[in-house]
């Protein structure tokens, strides 16, 4: 019998940090937590070393290193040492990460009308994967490319297309969401898919051509746009 030929069909990828991941309301309560437990050796108040923290960790575009380096030097007490931190935020703040709202309830309706969904995110192999497990995502998603691993970061445009290929989606038939205008919107517009923005913690720099199809706009919006969008013409024969 002949081989049967499928078409590409289309489908979705999604950035995770401040994406599907509440990325900053998890640091924001790990802040919390971590001045919860070491309050005896903090010389601040509680508001102020949150604030400081979340300063510090820059929305997570700070390196790491330098991260827990400033943050020891901030806390200038010799009992919380600069590996003891990192230590403890490794091995503690993705244990039960935030969802931002509607995530799951989003990919499961997608999932549900036969849509391929997959994440392509740029950061460390274990504190993204530990994301992606810890918070329920990875068991509906078909597929995920970590930057680490992968070898390449957004935008560069083999990260996306790579992901396109494992799913077996058409990026310009395809869609990307995400919330960093250039590492995301610009990086996958410039591969063909369509794009919507949520503005979350990074604005749209002025001097950025604004190319995204749709946003800025919450990601239950997104969700609205992408089954209107998509759940009339996926194929999935």
């Amino acid at each position: 019998m002949a081989s049967q030929t499928h078409r590409p069909i289309p489908g979705v990828l999604f950035d995770l940090d401040e994406t599907l991941i509440d990325r900053s309301g998890s640091i924001r309560q790990y802040a919390d937590d971590f001045y919860t437990e070491f309050q005896s050796l903090l010389d601040f108040q509680r508001a102020d070393f949150v604030a400081t923290l979340i300063r510090l960790d820059g929305n997570g575009y700070v390196p790491r290193p330098e991260f827990f380096n400033a943050l020891a030097g901030a806390i200038a007490n010799p009992r919380l040492a600069c590996k003891q931190i990192q230590t403890h935020f490794l091995d503690t703040i993705w244990q039960q990460p935030l969802l931002v709202d509607g995530a799951i309830e989003g990919l499961r309706q997608l999932r549900g009308r036969g849509i391929p969904i997959g994440v392509v995110t740029n950061g460390g192999e274990r504190n993204q994967q530990r994301k992606l497990t810890n918070s329920g995502l990875a068991e509906l998603l078909n597929t995920w490319i970590i930057s680490e691993s992968f070898g390449m970061k957004k935008p560069d445009p083999a990260i996306f297309l790579a992901a396109a290929r494992q799913l077996g989606i058409e990026p310009k038939q395809s869609w990307f969401v995400g919330d960093h205008p250039v590492l995301d919107i610009t990086g996958a517009d410039a591969c063909g898919f369509k794009t919507i923005w949520l503005e979350r913690s990074v604005a749209w720099p002025e001097s950025l051509q604004r190319v995204c199809c749709q946003g800025p706009c919450t990601l239950q919006q997104a969700f609205g746009i992408l089954r209107q969008a998509l759940t009339t013409n996926v194929d999935v024969s």
